[in-house]
């Protein structure tokens, strides 16, 4: 069997199991479709790890329904309380890959809703949802192209991705307003994009938003400890002693967060990739 009828039958079999998979509503659980859900999961994740195993594949067209299964599994794994487990599906990691070989499944679904609802609409705060995956991925591309020595091309992905992540925000604070937490996410995104821009006072004013909207709750304490910890991290690196001090406080609070959500880790040094993996797949 050669390349090409190997990929075919490859994606044969993704079919069928797309149309064994029970959607979700992605509003609520919806519990009746766990059983089977749990039956096909260990099929999809085979799938995912083939089309890893086979690079040569990215030469080749993307079929819609691998992605919409991975999204699929990251809503079930949700839905059963793996949040985290889900991020190996829904993540930027798997995000990348699909897009970075042929982009146009989201775009085309961003475009979608753009011609039914116009740009950056207020009817649903979904756009916000698109626009941050989106720019993530853009993100992703642009610290591979670093990776493998094209700057100019990351430069140009770092400011597509900077654009995408502020009109997000943007989209957030015109359907769920000033203070929700999907609006935090996105001031933590460009801080991120502020900081690698070395505008360090516009990044701490966009942690400060984000941390004055996660608070001391308890259902933000993931959240809180990430941005406690970017803005901890940041300060230090500016020096000077006022913002040696502050920055020490901020990742001490990061810390002492960290050791109430994750109680039996084993003392180390935790990276912002580590905080990045406490919050749930769409808060990255």
């Amino acid at each position: 069997m050669d390349d090409v009828h190997r990929y075919k039958v490859f994606f044969e079999a993704v079919h069928l199991l797309a149309a064994l998979w029970p959607p979700g509503d992605h509003c609520s659980q919806v519990t009746k479709r766990w059983t089977m859900c749990e039956d096909l999961l260990p099929h999809l994740e085979r799938f995912h790890q083939l089309y890893v195993e086979y690079s040569d594949w990215e030469q080749y067209d993307v079929d819609q329904d691998l992605p919409m299964l991975m999204n699929e599994a990251a809503v079930y794994l949700h839905e059963r309380y793996f949040s985290h487990e889900g991020k190996a599906y829904a993540s930027g990691r798997v995000l990348l890959y699909l897009t970075s070989l042929r982009p146009t499944w989201m775009p085309m679904g961003f475009q979608c809703r753009e011609e039914a609802f116009g740009k950056l609409d207020k009817v649903s705060y979904k756009t916000g949802r698109v626009l941050q995956a989106l720019g993530n991925v853009k993100s992703s591309q642009a610290q591979r192209s670093e990776e493998l020595g094209d700057h100019e091309g990351a430069k140009k992905l770092w400011d597509e991705s900077f654009v995408i992540h502020s009109n997000c925000l943007r989209q957030y604070e015109s359907t769920l307003g000033k203070f929700a937490h999907r609006t935090a996410d996105a001031c933590h995104k460009l801080a991120e994009h502020h900081i690698r821009r070395k505008e360090h006072c516009l990044a701490q004013d966009y942690l400060d938003r984000a941390l004055s909207i996660w608070g001391n709750r308890e259902w933000y304490k993931n959240e809180s400890a990430r941005s406690s910890f970017l803005r901890g991290s940041h300060l230090v690196s500016l020096k000077g002693k006022e913002n040696m001090d502050e920055g020490k406080q901020w990742l001490e609070r990061a810390k002492v967060l960290r050791a109430e959500i994750l109680p039996g880790e084993k003392p180390r040094k935790p990276t912002t990739a580590d905080f990045d993996d406490l919050v749930c797949f769409w808060s990255i």
